[in-house]
């Protein structure tokens, strides 16, 4: 499957127009990393958004685990859209893992051509407080 078709199934991407599409994945970046290496760090800065494409990644919040992500799930978006540094520490899994990114000064403008990125960022927010409401329900029930 290409990029772009991974990209176009994902919903975080599905209703963006072609030729945006097209301008995210020119202005993104690929990036294969083997087993066991840190793709963020918990309380640092920068990193982008990254799009799991292949493979699976664990999610470590003081040095816990307490996810595992795997293709199509993304992370660093919170960082992306407030600049505060990441709240977890994301290491590639046991076949490590092939990412899509958008770094931050990529996401800036973004956002700054098309109002259809102010979506996007919208559907990130929108999934990030679904996703504690159900962590949240799964912990009180």
């Amino acid at each position: 499957m290409t990029l772009r078709a991974f990209l176009r199934d994902d919903d975080l991407f599905s209703d963006v127009p072609d030729d945006l599409l097209d301008t995210i994945i020119e202005r993104g970046s690929e990036q294969q990393v083997p087993s066991g290496r840190e793709l963020v760090r918990q309380d640092q800065s920068g990193g982008g958004l990254h799009v799991l494409l292949d493979g699976s990644a664990d999610v470590m919040i003081n040095g816990k685990q307490v996810a595992t992500l795997g293709p199509g799930d993304y992370f660093g978006e919170m960082s992306l859209i407030d600049k505060a540094p990441h709240s977890a520490t994301v290491v590639s899994g046991p076949a490590g893992v092939k990412t899509f990114i958008l770094s931050p000064a990529t996401f800036q403008g973004l956002l700054d051509l098309s109002p259809h990125c102010d979506r996007v960022a919208l559907k990130i927010l929108t999934r990030r407080v679904r996703r504690l409401e159900e962590a949240a329900r799964n912990t009180t029930a």
